[in-house]
């Protein structure tokens, strides 16, 4: 392959990527930005959300205790989300576990981990 058609394919390539790019930014509104998350972390996925996010860390899971979550402030209130021992472990093991938040603000959320 001569250095013209290299070049030529690098741009149709590097085109390419910047598509993927801007696809992958679009979703819905009502959907927070996705939490960075470390190695062994697992985001919980919030029901009717609008702005919240909620990690149990790895370091929490590995601990194996009961813990109570704080969601992100998202329209302008925060919730928490309590978990027994049992549920870390499980989420610890790759099930899903499911949990109600507190009330604020008038309503709660679903909360399912995995």
């Amino acid at each position: 392959m001569d250095r013209r058609v290299f070049l030529k394919n690098a741009g149709l390539v590097t085109a390419w990527v910047g598509v993927s790019v801007v696809l992958h930014g679009c979703g819905d509104d009502d959907d927070p930005a996705a939490p960075v998350l470390g190695t062994g972390d697992v985001a919980g996925v919030i029901g009717s959300n609008h702005g919240h996010n909620v990690t149990i860390s790895a370091a929490v899971i590995n601990a194996g205790g009961a813990v109570t979550l704080i969601l992100s402030q998202g329209n302008g209130h925060t919730h928490s989300v309590a978990l027994s021992a049992a549920q870390v472990g499980e989420i610890g093991q790759g099930n899903q576990v499911a949990a109600t938040s507190s009330s604020d603000d008038g309503h709660s959320h679903p909360v399912t981990f995995n």
